[in-house]
């Protein structure tokens, strides 16, 4: 989480920087903060993008720093997880892997 601060910050000190003023700066930068949420994963996930968008999914800092911290907390973790129909259960590492294509293994490039 620490280095998403550090993108989103640095980030706006350099809009700052490149343009005249703080509010052309704000305008810049708005467009960016939101496709960089957008297609972070957090929102729709890797899976579930348009595979002409993935590329920006990887191209997107936010987008690894959401990737390390699932991973990381959750990724080892074989405890039952209950799906939305309510009937079926499957563990969470499973279903990270499954719905949102997050494996424990990439942990160490993350």
């Amino acid at each position: 989480m620490y280095f998403t601060l550090l993108y989103f910050t640095f980030f706006g000190m350099m809009t700052i920087a490149v343009t005249p003023n703080h509010n052309i700066a704000a305008i810049v930068a708005a467009p960016f903060y939101m496709l960089w949420n957008l297609f972070s994963g957090f929102m729709i996930a890797r899976m579930r993008l348009p595979i002409w968008w993935r590329w920006y999914y990887w191209a997107n800092p936010v987008s690894w720093s959401l990737y390390g911290l699932l991973t990381s907390q959750y990724g080892d973790v074989n405890e039952p997880l209950k799906l939305a129909d309510g009937l079926h259960s499957v563990p969470l590492r499973q279903f990270l892997k499954d719905e949102l294509g997050y494996r424990h293994e990439f942990l160490g490039v993350v």
